[in-house]
Parts: structure tokens; C-alpha cells; sequence
């Protein structure tokens, strides 16, 4: 399964779609400030059994944030000028 997390900056989620790996993926369209994020979700990190309603979706994302790491820089295209 692909999963794509929707969160703010400090990786707290407000959406979370499945998709098959042969399947275009699921989309949201993120807020102001949001992010989309491609992210593993390892196996039991949620238990889908016991998302039952909204309030059990929301509680259990709640208990999980996306870590986001990365470094950013500003490179030259190959058609920057020296």
C-alpha cells in the first residue's frame, strides 16, 4: 500500500490516504501550510480494525506525526550562468 500523509511543518497529520501500489495514487489537496508527504507506515503502527468511526480516525492520528527531515539548499540549473 502507498500512504500519503497531509501535515503541517512539525509533521502533525491531518489526513492520511491508502492506495494500492498499482494505483494512481489518492490525493488531498493540502491547506495553507500543509504538506504532502509519500510516508511508510509500518505494519501495526495504526490498526485499521479499530477505526471505526471519525472520532477512532482522528484519536489514532493523533498518536502519529510525520518525522521530517530534510535539508534544503538552492542549486544551480544546468542553465544557471556563471
Amino acid at each position: 500500500m502507498r500512504s500519503i500523509a497531509t501535515h503541517d511543518r512539525h509533521g502533525n497529520i491531518s489526513a492520511l490516504t491508502y492506495s494500492p501500489l498499482d494505483a494512481p495514487p489518492a490525493s488531498v489537496l493540502p491547506g495553507p501550510g500543509q504538506e504532502l508527504t509519500e510516508v511508510d507506515v509500518p505494519e501495526g503502527a495504526i490498526d485499521i480494525s479499530r477505526l471505526e468511526n471519525e472520532q477512532s480516525v482522528l484519536e489514532a492520528l493523533r498518536d502519529c506525526r510525520v518525522e521530517v527531515k530534510r535539508d534544503a539548499k538552492l542549486v544551480r540549473t544546468s542553465q544557471g550562468t556563471s
